[in-house]
């Protein structure tokens, strides 16, 4: 399992079939239901890839106990025997974090950076003022996801305290605002 939308998938496992039903809102929600259904107990092993944009350990349940901890990067393996029903859920450690952008558009000595929130590009909704027509937040890099506040009735969407002008928002969501994605940091 390495993808984590609504959908369920069904394969033969010694001799039958098993299916796998995901239930999740995520990006919206970070918790994430896999419901397992099987005709008759079944050895086997699933992986669970934790992302490695998770912003750290991923605990995983199984039938709501405690079953491991996953490392973001890599895959956990459940080896357990199944049986119908049985269910593992987990919470994706979602957060936020800054890369630096490194392409042809540089603006003289000024660093810009892209904020991501787990797999997604952030977007900086807001008049496009400040160097080269690029918004300048004068905040650190690495300060910048602690200056952020959520909008309230927004979902995903964030306010950045000092800069009342400006707001993120997800980067598929924008429509016809003026934006970038790569503002001075």
């Amino acid at each position: 399992v390495n993808l984590f939308a609504p959908s369920d998938i069904t394969w033969s496992h010694g001799g039958h079939a098993v299916t796998l039903t995901t239930t999740t809102d995520f990006p919206f929600d970070p918790y994430v239901s896999i419901n397992l259904s099987t005709p008759a107990p079944t050895q086997m092993k699933i992986r669970i890839r934790v992302p490695a944009w998770a912003t750290g350990p991923m605990a995983i349940k199984v039938n709501g106990t405690d079953y491991g901890v996953g490392i973001p990067g890599r895959f956990t393996v459940l080896d357990r025997e199944w049986s119908d029903n049985d269910r593992i859920e987990f919470s994706l450690p979602i957060g936020f974090r800054t890369e630096k952008y490194t392409g042809l558009e540089q603006i003289g000595d000024y660093d810009r950076y892209a904020l991501m929130y787990g797999p997604m590009l952030m977007a900086l909704v807001g008049e496009l003022e400040g160097p080269g027509g690029v918004p300048h937040l004068s905040v650190k890099p690495e300060e910048l996801p602690d200056a952020l506040r959520p909008t309230e009735g927004k979902q995903l969407e964030w306010s950045i305290e000092g800069f009342p002008d400006y707001h993120y928002a997800p980067y598929w969501r924008i429509e016809s605002e003026t934006f970038t994605c790569f503002p001075v940091v």
